[in-house]
């Protein structure tokens, strides 16, 4: 009886001692793809409004897409930040490539803006074809609130390697895009309100 128990105790005890695995934790980064372009207005400011990510992204666990209707949700891989925050972080800076001026509202700001954004994100993550996929519709209003543009965007990228710093990449590579499009269009339009 008394080997029973000291076997059970040494179970157990080898059993507290075990190593787990290491946790491997993300950030998204500021990847800017193409060069902006050098005449595009400067100093206009810009509020999101309203950023919006579906409730199974809103998880420190990185999401990958396994079919239409499977997530795997990545145990060791872990976003070091919420990704809403990530995502706003990143976008803003990519903003400010293109000369504009953009946060979130509710910040402190006694000055008057520009423009204001609405982003409802659908879809961000990697799925089965090894492609970074971002899925959103976002809204241009005008400094009172008037939309000016509505527009759906499903957004690619390839992810180079297997590994999930490739995919983190990827996924801020898509940011960055987004950012692109959404400056272009800010800038088309304030120069169509100019002339």
């Amino acid at each position: 009886m008394g080997r029973v128990i000291f076997l059970s105790a040494l179970l157990l005890l080898s059993a507290c001692t075990g190593v787990s695995p290491k946790v491997d934790t993300y950030v998204l980064s500021d990847t800017l793809i193409m060069k902006p372009d050098e005449n595009a207005q400067k100093g206009m400011r810009v509020v999101v409004k309203a950023l919006h990510f579906p409730e199974y992204l809103s998880r420190p666990h990185i999401v990958v897409r396994q079919g239409e209707n499977q997530l795997q949700l990545s145990e060791f891989q872990r976003w070091g930040e919420s990704l809403s925050s990530g995502f706003l972080r990143v976008f803003n800076a990519n903003l400010g490539h293109y000369g504009l001026l953009a946060y979130k509202q509710g910040r402190l700001r006694k000055e008057p803006v520009d423009y204001q954004l609405q982003l409802e994100v659908a879809q961000f993550e990697v799925n089965t074809q090894n492609q970074a996929w971002l899925k959103l519709r976002w809204v241009l209003l005008n400094a009172k609130g008037k939309i000016l543009l509505v527009q759906n965007e499903q957004l690619f990228v390839s992810v180079l390697a297997a590994d999930f710093k490739a995919k983190v990449l990827a996924q801020s590579q898509l940011i960055a895009q987004l950012a692109q499009r959404i400056a272009e269009k800010i800038v088309e339009h304030n120069k169509s309100r100019s002339a």
